[in-house]
């Protein structure tokens, strides 16, 4: 879109509104663990086993609805038209609201941006909740 518009067809896109990689990105991952891992109890989970696949044995108590989380939003700015990205990487985010374009902020004309949902990036977001069986349960502890 912002390249249609563009007045310089041979011009560098600006950094800030270059495509994001996560926008470019068409496929998912599904992992499934070797079933030679043997699966730990929750309560062995440690700080080492963060970022790694990890077997565990439990009962799952809670699962959510599949949610969308979205990953990239886009802005459009009112006043020149530019396209903003911002990754987001945590489940909540503070949207943009002034536009960072080169144009607007030579111009002063204080932009706004509106957020794009269509040319935003979603994907499905679930949560679960597990506890550990019985038996794994120490003596003395609920």
């Amino acid at each position: 879109m912002m390249e249609q518009r563009s007045r310089d067809p041979g011009a560098t896109r600006n950094p800030q509104n270059q495509y994001p990689p996560e926008l470019m990105r068409r496929f998912e991952l599904y992992f499934q663990g070797p079933s030679s891992n043997k699966p730990r109890v929750i309560r062995e989970v440690r700080a080492d086993s963060v970022g790694k696949l990890v077997t565990v044995r439990g009962i799952v108590t809670r699962v959510s609805e599949v949610k969308p989380r979205m990953v990239v939003a886009t802005y459009t700015c009112d006043q020149c038209g530019a396209e903003t990205y911002q990754p987001i990487q945590a489940p909540t985010f503070m949207p943009l609201i002034m536009c960072p374009s080169q144009e607007c902020q030579t111009n002063r004309s204080g932009g706004r941006l509106y957020l794009q949902t269509r040319g935003s990036k979603f994907i499905k977001f679930q949560e679960m909740k597990m506890q550990e069986h019985s038996d794994q349960v120490p003596v003395g502890n609920i």
